[in-house]
């Protein structure tokens, strides 16, 4: 343990937000749309908010970009699905800087910052469920602590009040749960975490196994998710590693600092395999030179040098693996937050999976605050699946509007993506789309992707062929055989001919000839008709795509 007194001068302004809606006024959801070359935006807004299920409340158009943006009530998705001038429509995400709290240390707070706390907050400051037991020399319920420290025991003493007489508890404890945001002083790792204070050091800062080991097991009993301990030494004993057992036997995580000898010698109970040993790190992902080291029974490294508070309220710089530990701790703490349920062995597997490599001096790494909390919200979703229920695969040509329907489990959200662009989304099963092919021609891949709670994606291809160009006539060759009439149109496709049909406008009579196969040959009887007879021919590729062409035979 080394601590100094900390003298700061800060100057703290706040500013007020005020929402940019007025009392009452109604707020929607922003999408982007894209725009497909020469197509209004003007008249694209106009045209969704002719829909009656939805309503434009703004707009702004990109023209660099080919874009624009809406805020609307009702779902644009679908209003503007298979709308032929749209090239795309995707929601707006928002980007925001990560949390920082308005304490006014936390400018001074530089392990917090190095181990990604702000974006670990952006997911969860912290949950009153989780209790971290800090088993030191005792922790005084100061103001960052305040209406969170919980009864706990003083096996010093052998009383039920474990108020800190030394100083070390408090400040650990400070490390892992001082309130944040809140305009004063620092903030620890988990804001709203409860304390369980459990006084197993004396005034001077020492204490035997014995009274440790029935502190660890005084915490597990009394409902501690983490036991944080910021102590130890050279000596091992069986009752000290009978209690790290007994804890995490009981799906509790042991935390414990490396010591401060800057030697490789193992320290207990850090070194105890059940237990994660701490060493301490610098600003830069050194080690500090102070610390304890060893790939070979230290795990993992945290930030060594913390402003915390003191029992007697004042705030100081809190220096050694003692400070190392609670940063881990309170890592630990918000990964609980974060996912409820979590095992010590999950949560330790989080903790050290992610740990950013920082050399050979401990096993995983230093701690990273944002990954351990994302890893373990991945644990409780498995990742999407996602599949083509329509359109089937065929080299049958399509056209037009497309018709897709995605087969997807686990799935918050499902995109259909055409050359890497967002063409279709949708939020909710059955997961379906309308792909509007216009002026695509030739094989096109298709993309679902679909997202699951945890942001893990999963996606599945299909090519199809596409054909929207019509068929070409080129010439009609009119022949006459006895008392037949022979129409033979020349006709061209990319993607094959289908049909070739002819009306032939007799007077009140009309008659359909059609032939489909080469050489298309339509057979006519006029019989003693002898007016100028007109005719309509279409032609039909295989996607469905016509030309007609109008001729008259004469007698």
């Amino acid at each position: 343990m080394r601590y100094r007194t900390l003298i700061v001068a800060v100057a703290l302004t706040a500013a007020s937000l005020t929402s940019a809606n007025p009392a009452g006024a109604t707020t929607g959801e922003t999408v982007a749309i894209g725009l497909r070359p020469g197509v209004s935006a003007a008249a694209t807004v106009a045209a969704l908010d002719a829909d009656p299920a939805v309503r434009v409340l703004a707009s702004d158009t990109n023209d660099q970009l080919g874009a624009v943006t809406v805020t609307v009530t009702g779902d644009a998705f679908r209003a503007l699905a298979g709308d032929p001038g749209v090239d795309y429509v995707e929601p707006v995400p928002v980007a925001r800087v990560d949390r920082t709290p308005n304490d006014p240390l936390q400018s001074q707070q530089w392990g917090n910052r190095v181990i990604g706390s702000p974006a670990a907050w952006d997911v969860t400051t912290g949950s009153a469920d989780v209790t971290v037991a800090v088993v030191d020399t005792g922790v005084t319920a100061v103001s960052e602590l305040a209406g969170r420290v919980l009864p706990g025991y003083d096996f010093v003493n052998d009383d039920a009040d474990p108020t800190d007489d030394h100083g070390h508890g408090t400040m650990s404890a400070s490390l892992i749960a001082a309130a944040g945001d809140d305009g004063a002083g620092l903030a620890g790792l988990c804001w709203t975490c409860r304390i369980l204070p459990v006084k197993v050091l004396d005034a001077g800062g020492s204490g035997g196994h014995d009274d440790i080991a029935q502190g660890i097991v005084y915490a597990v009993d009394h409902g501690a998710d983490v036991i944080n301990l910021s102590l130890g030494g050279p000596a091992s004993s069986q009752i000290l590693s009978d209690a790290v057992t007994y804890a995490t036997d009981r799906g509790v995580l042991v935390v414990a600092s490396a010591g401060n000898d800057g030697v490789t010698t193992p320290s207990y109970p850090a070194a105890y395999p059940t237990a994660v040993a701490v060493a301490g790190s610098t600003e830069t992902d050194t080690r500090q030179e102070w610390s304890n080291h060893g790939s070979d029974w230290v795990d993992v490294a945290a930030p060594g040098v913390n402003v915390a508070q003191g029992r007697d309220g004042g705030r100081y710089w809190f220096t050694g693996t003692s400070s190392a530990a609670p940063m881990v701790s309170g890592v630990a703490a918000l990964g609980l937050s974060a996912r409820p349920g979590t095992t010590a062995a999950q949560l330790r597997s989080a903790i050290e999976t992610t740990a950013v490599p920082v050399g050979s001096w401990v096993a995983d790494g230093r701690v990273d605050a944002a990954k351990t909390v994302s890893t373990l919200l991945a644990i409780d979703a498995p990742p999407p699946a996602v599949g083509w229920s329509s359109p089937a695969a065929s080299t049958t040509p399509r056209r037009g509007k497309i018709s897709v329907v995605a087969a997807a489990t686990g799935a918050t959200r499902v995109e259909l993506l055409r050359a890497g662009r967002v063409v279709g989304v949708d939020t909710a099963a059955p997961w379906t789309f309308t792909f509007d092919s216009a002026g695509l021609n030739g094989s096109h891949t298709l993309t679902l992707r679909a997202t699951g709670p945890a942001g893990d994606t999963r996606t599945a291809n299909r090519t199809i062929v596409l054909d929207n160009t019509a068929p070409k006539i080129s010439k009609v060759r009119v022949s006459r055989s006895g008392s037949t009439v022979t129409i033979t149109p020349s006709v061209r496709d990319d993607s094959g001919i289908q049909q070739v049909k002819a009306v032939v406008t007799a007077g009140a009579k009309k008659v359909t000839l059609t032939a489909s196969k080469s050489p298309w040959a339509l057979k006519w009887k006029p019989g003693t008709r002898k007016a100028t007879t007109p005719v309509t021919i279409t032609v039909t590729d295989r996607a469905g795509n016509t030309t007609t062409h109008k001729i008259k035979i004469k007698p």
